[in-house]
């Protein structure tokens, strides 16, 4: 589980506690940048503590204001299930007390179409189990929960804090409608692997005698699409200040901080 991703569904504003329940269940699921969710709806409904035709109908929810994509249906047998993506975006404004409302809204006008959920029985004979695809993920750690720390809101961080609330539901649901389109014959994008926590500790020199709790907090503060550039300008960095006559270490929280790679 992610703790960045953790605290965008802790914050999200769905006006249900199943609804809630049900996405930190999908959120402990997936990756950090919300691909591979397939657990069954047998499982969904247990953790949230609520009935698998309540567990259905939340999961269609969320398909149907553009939450989620369905980018596979689950193969022959009672353990193959559907396989989703979630949209990062549009979770991190669902923090925003009108969005929900505001997307459910939107469906009504504008469905993309309810998804046909994992049933608690087989699938049709002719269909063939399918496993979820691993090679577009190679590479991303998802660290275990005991690990993760969630953001401090008495610092005033969240990852999510900076990100700009100019889409509308509309726009939103473009994007959603556009990815659910794409013919299933052209596969899925090409996927760059998400840098990982492990990766710059390993990256940056001695950063794993730093503060652990600070260290982490600083790393959850570089947007996702950042976090590779500051892995590979640790190098440049480090040759900078030798020429300029710095011998002493800068510490890795500072480092990520003050941004120093850019």
């Amino acid at each position: 589980m992610s703790a960045a991703l953790l605290g965008l569904a802790l914050k999200a504003k769905l006006h249900s506690q199943t609804r809630k329940m049900v996405l930190i269940k999908l959120v402990d699921c997936c990756q950090e940048d919300g691909t591979r969710i397939y657990p069954s709806l047998a499982t969904i409904a247990e953790d949230a503590e609520c009935s698998v035709p309540t567990a259905r109908r939340v999961m269609q929810s969320f398909v149907r204001v553009g939450l989620l994509r369905k980018v596979r249906d689950g193969g022959a047998g009672a353990k193959s299930t559907n396989h989703y993506e979630m949209d990062i975006d549009m979770l991190a404004r669902l923090r925003r007390p009108d969005m929900w409302l505001a997307m459910e809204a939107a469906a009504q006008h504008q469905p993309l179409g309810d998804s046909d959920d994992d049933e608690d029985g087989p699938a049709p004979a002719k269909a063939e189990p399918q496993e979820p695809e691993s090679g577009s993920n190679k590479g991303i750690t998802v660290e275990g929960y005991h690990r993760d720390s969630l953001p401090n809101q008495a610092e005033g961080y969240h990852p999510d804090d900076t990100q700009p609330l100019s889409k509308t539901p509309y726009s939103e649901r473009e994007g959603a409608r556009e990815r659910e389109s794409t013919p299933a014959s052209e596969g899925e994008p090409e996927r760059k692997p998400v840098p990982s926590f492990e990766a710059f500790l390993d990256a940056y020199p001695f950063a794993k005698g730093d503060n652990r709790v600070q260290l982490r907090s600083a790393w959850d503060g570089i947007p996702f699409g950042e976090r590779q550039a500051a892995i590979d300008g640790i190098e440049a960095f480090g040759a900078e200040r030798k020429a300029g006559g710095l011998k002493s270490r800068l510490s890795a929280p500072a480092y990520l901080s003050g941004r120093c790679w850019v």
